[in-house]
């Protein structure tokens, strides 16, 4: 498969996606190989390219990580050309062209004959390797500082080493200084600000040159990245780091002063402003105030302790304080002065003190007041503001805000406050934790205190005074009073009010204290209310808190709750229609309040409590939104405010819905309608008036999440309804799915100012439908089979709404389009992933990747529940597989989604042949074997991943490509070599061993902790050696991977259980299933074969422990009804008409072991929100699952061990050695059988194979030789039949199909034993009468009942039954076993009304045909004949009507006309001789002169046929038969014996004269062997064999082994030995 090297962007990815299941022992094996290219961060992907000539071409090698790599040639010319094309270094382009190798092959550059595109492809993945190393750099050093992170230990140690090992560029020797790895970092920072592209990307045109340029600018705010990590909290800095930092800020300034020329505006604006911002807040870092504030002492390398480096400092940082840009970091360095000028013990510690006391502290015209005057003229808190509003996307936006948040604290103390300060707190700690390391600073403290104090005068502080509460609910901490409460209230008097009176007050000159002499009403003038009164009470005091502004504005002492004045203030500003003029306070009340209800639901709903308290409603607030939105939406121009004010009244319309839905729902189905409509507001407006103009699409992404939590309550609701109408939710869900498919089908087309919204709108609409078709297809509640129920209409359209559009109508393409689009894509999503600077872009991309695959799979697999035709999805898919497969190796989080689509889409049921994948990749067939061994030999792929892989493959085998799977195990492309070869084959089957092997071999690395994983290895074994075997041969192992195999299959065994989960242990049973399955088709292979090779290594090692595996496999202990029926209790009496089994899945995915394998838990989370003991009952279900699974692993287990054993005792007649073996297994079978005690519901069809398998053996050791211990097994057998028959779990007089297909095959073993038995033993066999007697009472009931259901439903598995049961009915009143008996037995046939039921049967049976033949009369005369062989039941025949029952059935008529032979009715002929003949015989031998005037009856209407048969002999009939020769045995016996009871009847019909001439035509015959020979035709086959059986030909010999001449011969033989026979019977 070639040298395969893992892509840095592989190992970023493994460390975004955060699996549990990734090893870190791998990842640190593998970046402790790697540690050159931290340490070389200048050149992380440049190796060492040797090549040298051979005779075949030029070959090379790339020396790279400490390993070699191998360059095909064909590599090696791509290679030069790319470095031709694009100026880089062979050794980069090598080591790119290697880790994307299967993407950039040599059919890839073939189809690309543009230069321009060849540079941007590789610039493309080249800079995304750069950038991915560095970012995996970064999460080192952030998993280092943090102590709670899963890697800090393995990061710490990482780098240490990196910077224990890193030196300055240039030397030899290594330095153990932390600090050099920084400055090394700094200066090549320095350095990438004066680099330009290459020159030869000048030929390839301006969209190279741009993408050099954007890479370019990406890598530099990615080492500013690095070095603000490297800084924060692990390297101090120091004076060379300082130098070097400040010197090249100094000749950038600040990283601003680059040329972006090269770039869009609008990118190169954006770009420049977040490098430079960083760069400042690294410069504030650097300076480090919470240093300053320290000793020196504790910082011994800090730079401040060198004077040198504090002048070189202060100047640079002077040269820039003219300049707004850096403001700030002047801010910082002068506030630095000021602490070091007041801290007479740090000034000592400092080397050259003198100088800078001199230079700068003490000298006015440079000292630390200048530089902070000159900032402060430049606003620095309005920049701060400004860097951190621009960094939020920033993935370690939360250090820049502590860094700023320091600044801020210190820098507070030197200003008023204005807005700007204002500002700049609100940006600052707004996020909680932040606010929460500065609530105790006394200058922050003071600022809110200060905002506090002049509320509502100035409402935009609004948003500082939530701050607090803020913090609290997301802490989830009590918040208290004193944040919901305000006890000042600050505002400008009314224009020439004077109700009020001044206090005097001793020693205060200003801020005058008033008193109110009446109450001041406010709604005259004022927008913001503390109370319902909308007043202020007469005797409120407040001070006036500016004397230079008029009117005066005073701050009155004044409790109120904040939250109630918020609402009554709302609310009057939208009755009085005042919300134009006061739109500003709208927009920042509705815009700040939004986090606050974003947090915990109950401190949300406490705050709409607090907000509604003097409204009319107990929730008005919520009304109050609804109509500010009402309001925007319906404006015929919308402007920015206003758009924002839509924005956040959706998006807290989404957070009500949590406590509030019915509210919300009222509002939504009356106003909010989408498209369609003639009422309402039309979200279509908002869109496409205001949104695609400017580019900004957060209404509608506020809609999908408003949308998706009403999906959320319909399905919460439909358990418990709310009190709110169905039809009107139903309604609206539809319309506004109409308008987001509407948007889904268009969005790609869009004019967007963020890209990343146009990943989130992908992501949410797949996701959305997803999540839709999971819900009402995935469990029974939702099913479409059921009963309409009202409660989940609105789901049941909505999804049926979903399926026509995607999946039926014939306009789908225009919705899968976009859903397909992703493919289109990858290369720039590719990019976003892992060269972007936005960690929320790049995670949006992914995002929108996976629910894309994820919808995909959704829609192939409901295709295939719902049974609809063949959709344009799967079509496409199909079509573009090829695209599929080439996205596995870039992208590590999308291989499990990928593979699960191909899997999806591979066993899809199609109405013909399922599409062959290999047609489809014609020109690319390798590429799937070789991604697949790529992705499984990965050190650092999951579990998870794995086994996706494994089950991918096992899906090729499973879905009818085999076409693709030859070629997969085979390893070779399309068209083959050897196509034309004979020996093809054989040439496959030697290199066919890649993907096989790298299974077998997984199986050494095999852990009992790990049993996960080896599930899908273990199941792609098995289905590979099927497929395989079945395809192209046999293939043999080594003994190891046997003994590996035998070792799984004793796992049950060898593992303590108890030590397991119930999930782990179901894993392992799964595991030792296939294992068992695996050897069983070796079994098989070897019976085929003729080989015995399977004895020596699968049954001897198994043999010793055959017994426990058996018993272990065969006997269900995993159910635990306890469980289950306090689950099914739960449900019963609480929910109304939900019950348990309607949260079962469907399986319109396959199921996995697990808490959600059988009971839906995501889904019964949501719909159980609104009942009782809901954790309860979700916990109950979870172990219920649980339960199941391990009960569904232990099936699989017992039907593999049946599959085993089936080949096994085929095995067997190969070795006569294993036949005590065999009866063994028969008896621990039969013993788990009869000592189950699990519900039946739950065993009934394990029960029933596990009998069928008995069945089976049974019919095998016919041919054991009888010896005492055979004997002895014999009888165990029978007796552990009959106690597996008689078990209590199942009743074998149940009227169900079911309950038989678990007693029939018992039925037949007890038949082949006892009857095996009794052949063998003779009169020697000696069985208890408790089994005889009641086995003989289970023959007559069961039959009993089987003649009464065959009047009603004639089958022929009812047919079969009664046959078995009379077989063995048979069986025991022919043998020894009756005697003693007797009297039971008539009690038997009274107590269950068995032969008046069979009568009854006989009387119906012309009526009631199978295969229009009257089978059932064959069946009922064979049951009576049985009974009539004693007196007591052949009495019981006659005195049920036996007589009148044979003479009115159509029988008569043809025995009344005679001629009944073979050549008419076969049956009827059959029931003639073997039925009426026989029973009539008994008959009449038992009764004698009691039923003579019946017989004579009957003798005389079927005399015809009496005279027919006994007269054919006269003249030389057309053939002879047995069937005819009995016939007249028969008649002749009977007549002997009526001679003894009725000779009058004989002579009326002439007998003798019968007799005579009958006994003349056999003469004839007989003397005449030649024309005798020529009668003699069997009528049967079954005639034939007989007579071959009777003569003593051996069955044995094959048929073409005798002509027809042969076996006819023999034949006439047994046809004259009969009637020799038949004549010396008429002359006695």
């Amino acid at each position: 498969m070639g040298d395969y090297l893992l892509s840095w962007s592989w190992i970023l990815d493994a460390f975004e996606t955060s699996d549990e299941n990734l090893s870190q022992n791998k990842f640190e094996e593998l970046l402790d190989a790697r540690i050159a290219a931290f340490q070389q961060i200048e050149s992380p992907v440049t190796g060492t390219l040797n090549s040298n000539k051979t005779t075949e071409g030029e070959e090379a090698k790339l020396s790279i990580y400490d390993s070699s790599h191998s360059i095909s040639k064909s590599q090696l010319e791509s290679v030069k050309k790319i470095s031709d094309i694009t100026g880089y270094n062979e050794a980069q382009v090598a080591y790119v062209l290697l880790v994307h190798q299967y993407e950039l092959n040599t059919q890839y550059f073939s189809q690309l004959d543009n230069d321009s595109v060849l540079a941007q492809e590789f610039q493309r993945r080249y800079y995304a390797e750069i950038i991915s190393c560095w970012k995996v750099l970064a999460f080192l050093l952030q998993a280092c500082t943090d102590a709670d992170s899963k890697w800090h230990k393995m990061a710490t140690r990482l780098i240490v080493s990196i910077f224990q090992t890193a030196q300055r560029s240039g030397e030899n020797a290594q330095s153990t200084t932390p600090s050099i790895f920084c400055v090394r970092i700094i200066d090549y920072l320095s350095k990438m600000t004066s680099q330009a592209a290459p020159a030869s990307l000048t030929f390839n045109g301006e969209e190279a040159i741009s993408q050099w340029y954007f890479f370019h600018f990406n890598l530099q705010l990615q080492l500013l990245r690095v070095i603000f990590l490297s800084t924060y909290s692990l390297v101090v800095c120091n004076s060379e780091m300082a130098i070097s930092w400040f010197n090249c800020m100094k000749k950038t300034r600040y990283l601003h002063d680059q040329e972006f020329m090269h770039l869009d505006i609008d990118t190169g604006f954006s770009m420049c402003k977040e490098i430079t911002n960083v760069a400042i807040i690294i410069s504030i870092n650097f300076i480090s105030l919470e240093k300053q504030v320290l000793s020196f002492k504790d910082n011994p390398s800090f730079f401040m302790l060198s004077g040198n480096t504090i002048i070189s400092l202060h100047d640079m940082i002077t040269q820039l304080s003219n300049d707004s840009i850096g403001a700030a970091v002047s801010l910082t360095w002068g506030i630095a002065l000021h602490l070091l000028s007041n801290s007479p013990d740090n000034i000592p510690l400092i080397q050259n003190s003198s100088v800078v006391s001199s230079k700068i502290l003490q000298n006015p015209q440079n000292s630390f007041q200048a530089l902070i005057i000159a900032a402060l003229k430049y606003d620095p808190f309005t920049l701060i503001h400004r860097i951190i509003s621009s960094l939020e996307d920033d993935p370690y936006i939360d250090g820049y805000s502590k860094i700023m948040a320091t600044l801020f604290s210190s820098a507070v103390s030197y200003v008023k406050f204005s807005d700007s300060t204002m500002l700049c707190a609100t940006t600052l700690f707004k996020t909680p934790q932040v606010y929460q390391l500065f609530e105790n600073n006394d200058s922050v403290t003071r600022l809110l205190n200060f905002a506090r104090a002049r509320f509502p005068f100035e409402y935009s502080q609004f948003v500082l005074l939530l701050i607090p509460t803020f913090a609290c609910l997301t802490s989830k901490q009590l918040v208290s009073s004193e944040l919901l409460h305000m006890t000042t209230f600050t505002q400008s008097l009314p224009s020439g009010f004077k109700a009020y009176e001044i206090i005097p007050e001793p020693n205060v000159t200003g801020n005058a204290l008033i008193e109110l002499q009446e109450s001041l009403h406010l709604d005259s003038y004022g927008f913001f209310f503390p109370n319902a009164e909308r007043s202020l009470p007469k005797g409120t005091r407040g001070r006036i808190v500016s004397v230079d502004t008029y009117p005066p504005v005073v701050m009155w002492d004044l409790n109120y709750s904040l939250w109630e004045a918020v609402g009554i203030s709302l609310n009057y500003i939208v009755r009085n229609g005042l919300i134009n003029s006061h739109k500003s306070f709208v927009l920042t009340v509705l815009s700040s309040s939004v986090p606050l209800f974003q947090t915990d639901v109950s401190g949300a709903c406490e705050l709409v409590h607090l907000a509604s308290e003097g409204l009319d409603g107990e929730l008005d607030f919520i009304n109050v939104i609804c109509d500010l939105l009402d309001y925007f939406l319906s404006l015929s121009v919308i402007e920015d405010a206003d758009y924002q004010i839509c924005v956040s009244s959706l998006r807290l319309l989404r957070e009500f819905t949590r406590f509030a839905a019915t509210d919300v729902w009222a509002y939504v189905t009356r106003s909010l309608v989408c498209v369609g409509s003639e009422k309402g507001i039309s979200l279509e407006d908002v869109i496409f008036d205001y949104e695609s103009i400017n580019g900004v699409y957060d209404f509608t992404l506020a809609f999908f999440d408003l949308y998706e939590i009403l999906l959320d309550n319909c399905i919460s609701t439909s358990v418990v309804p709310d009190d709110f109408s169905i039809r009107l939710k139903t309604d609206f869900v539809k319309r506004a799915m109409r308008f987001l498919c509407e948007v889904f089908a268009n969005y790609l087309d869009w004019k967007y100012a963020r890209i990343i919204q146009q990943y989130q709108i992908g992501h949410r609409f797949a996701s959305l439908i997803t999540k839709l078709l999971n819900v009402t297809f995935g469990i029974e509640y939702f099913n479409p089979k059921t009963t309409v129920n009202k409660k989940t209409l609105p789901l049941r359209e909505l999804s049926h709404y979903i399926v026509q559009r995607f999946l039926v109508q014939q306009d789908s393409n225009r919705y899968l389009h976009p859903l397909l689009s992703v493919m289109d894509l990858i290369n720039l999503l590719y990019t976003d992933i892992f060269s972007t600077i936005s960690s929320p872009r790049a995670k949006a991309a992914k995002m929108w990747l996976i629910s894309s695959f994820c919808a995909m799979k959704t829609l192939i697999c409901l295709r295939g529940f719902l049974n609809l035709k063949p959709s344009e999805l799967e079509r496409e898919l199909f079509s573009r597989s090829p695209d599929l497969f080439n996205c596995l190796p870039r992208l590590l989080c999308c291989i499990a989604p990928i593979l699960q689509l191909l899997s999806a889409l591979i066993l899809a049921p199609w109405p013909s042949e399922t599409p062959s994948l290999l047609a489809y990749m014609i020109n690319s067939t390798d590429i799937v074997g070789r991604v697949c061994i790529q992705i499984l030999t990965n050190p650092i792929q999951s579990t998870n991943i794995e086994g996706s892989v494994w089950k991918f493959l096992s899906s090729i085998m499973k879905g009818q490509q085999q076409g693709l799977a030859v070629l997969l195990f085979s390893g070779k492309k399309f068209p083959l070599d050897r196509m034309k070869s004979l020996n093809h084959n054989v040439d496959v089957q030697l290199t066919s061993k890649s993907l096989i092997s790298l299974a077998e071999k997984r199986l050494d690395s095999f852990s009992i902790n790990d049993i996960l994983s080896q599930v899908p290895v273990f199941e792609f074994i098995f289905l590979s050696r099927n497929f395989w075997t079945a395809s192209l041969g046999n293939l043999q192992q080594e003994a190891n991977f046997w003994n590996r195999i035998v070792d799984a299959i004793k796992l049950p065994l060898t593992v303590k259980l108890d030590g397991l989960s119930s999930v782990a242990q179901a894993d392992l049973y799964i595991l030792a299933a296939h294992a068992t399955r695996i050897t069983a088709i070796q079994l098989h292979m070897s019976k085929l074969n003729k080989s015995n090779s399977s004895k020596k290594i699968i049954i001897d090692p198994l043999k010793d422990s055959m017994k426990d595996l058996v018993q272990h496999a065969f006997t269900i202990t995993a159910y635990d009804s306890n469980i289950h029926n306090a689950l099914t209790r739960a449900f019963k009496h609480e929910n109304g008409d939900l019950h348990i089994s309607d949260l079962r899945n469907t399986g319109l995915f396959p199921l996995r072991y697990g808490d959600n394998y059988f009971y839906n838990i995501k889904l019964a989370k949501n719909m159980l929100l609104n009942t009782e003991d809901t954790s309860f009952k979700i916990s109950m279900m979870m172990s219920a699952n649980e339960n199941l699974s391990l009960l569904d692993a232990q099936a699989a287990l017992l039907r593999s061990w049946s599959i085993f054993i089936c080949a096994f005792v085929e095995f067997v007649k190969e070795d006569a050695t294993l036949s005590i073996l065999e009866l063994k297994i028969m008896k621990w079978v039969l013993k788990s059988l009869a000592e189950d005690t699990i519900d039946v519901n739950v065993v009934q069809e394990l029960s029933a194979e596990r009998a069928a398998l008995v069945f089976r053996i049974s019919q095998q050791t016919l041919a054991i030789p009888i010896s005492n211990e055979v004997k002895e097994h014999l009888q165990s057998i029978l007796l552990l039949t009959w106690k597996a028959i008689t078990t209590t779990k199942f009743s074998i007089y149940e009227d169900s199909n079911g309950e038989m297909a678990y007693y029939r095959p018992l039925l037949h073993v007890l038949y082949n034993t006892l009857n095996r038995l009794l052949s063998e033993e003779k009169e020697n066999l000696s069985l208890s009468v408790g089994f005889v007697s009641g086995l003989l009472q289970l023959c007559h009931r069961k039959l009993s009942q089987l003649f009464e259901k065959a009047v009603i439903n004639p089958t022929i598995e009812v047919y079969g039954d009664i046959v078995l049961l009379n077989s063995l009915h048979k069986c025991i009143v022919n043998s020894h076993l009756i005697r003693g008996l007797q009297s039971l037995y008539i009690s038997y046939i009274n107590d269950s009304f068995s032969v008046d039921n069979c009568l009854r049967l006989f009387s119906w049976s012309h009526s009631l045909l199978v295969d229009g033949q009257p089978y059932f009369a064959d069946a009922a005369l064979s049951f009576l004949l049985i009974c009539s062989s004693s007196p007591a039941g052949a009495e019981q025949i006659v005195m049920n009507g036996f007589f009148y029952s044979i003479m009115e059935s159509p029988l008569s008529t043809a025995l009344s006309t005679g001629g009944l032979g073979l050549d008419g009715s076969s049956i009827q002929y059959k029931i003639w001789i073997r039925g009426i003949l026989p029973l009539l015989f008994n008959i009449v031998k038992f009764l004698g002169n009691r039923i003579m005037n019946d017989m004579r009856e009957f003798v005389l209407l079927a005399f015809p046929q009496i005279q027919y048969a006994l007269l054919n002999w006269c003249q030389p009939p057309s053939s002879i038969s047995l069937a005819s020769i009995d016939e007249s045995f028969m008649i002749v016996l009977l007549f002997d014996l009526l001679q003894q009871f009725n000779p009058a009847l004989l002579q009326e019909i002439r007998l003798a004269e019968l007799k005579i001439e009958m006994l003349e035509g056999i003469d004839y015959l007989i003397s005449h062997p030649n024309f005798l020979s020529s009668l003699a035709i069997p009528a049967s086959l079954y005639e034939q064999e007989y007579a071959i059986d009777v003569i003593g030909i051996p069955k044995e010999l094959e048929s073409d082994q005798l002509t027809k001449e042969t076996k006819t011969s023999q034949f006439a033989k047994l046809i004259r030995i009969q009637l020799d026979k038949l004549r010396a019977l008429l002359e006695h």
